[in-house]
């Protein structure tokens, strides 16, 4: 089960179902390879976001609008 203030994902790609939740920390594990258009836009709450290391594609406007977005790690 997860809370509005955290999610870990599971699926292997991200579409727009997170698009304006009000999450605070993304964790994207490994598994994720393919992060859609949108997939977390206007989520203004997000602060931190964890990149794992399975992303081949994040697209340009993954992350729209998320202006309390403080630290992006992306592992190696």
């Amino acid at each position: 089960m997860f809370t509005p203030i955290s999610l870990l994902i599971w699926a292997s790609t991200v579409f727009n179902s997170f698009k304006a939740s009000g999450i605070s920390n993304i964790n994207i594990p490994d598994s994720v390879t393919y992060i859609e258009c949108e997939a977390f836009s206007w989520c203004y709450s997000a602060e931190t976001v964890i990149i794992g290391s399975g992303a081949e594609y994040i697209d340009i406007s993954a992350f729209d609008y998320c202006h309390a977005i403080e630290t992006i790690t992306v592992s190696p």
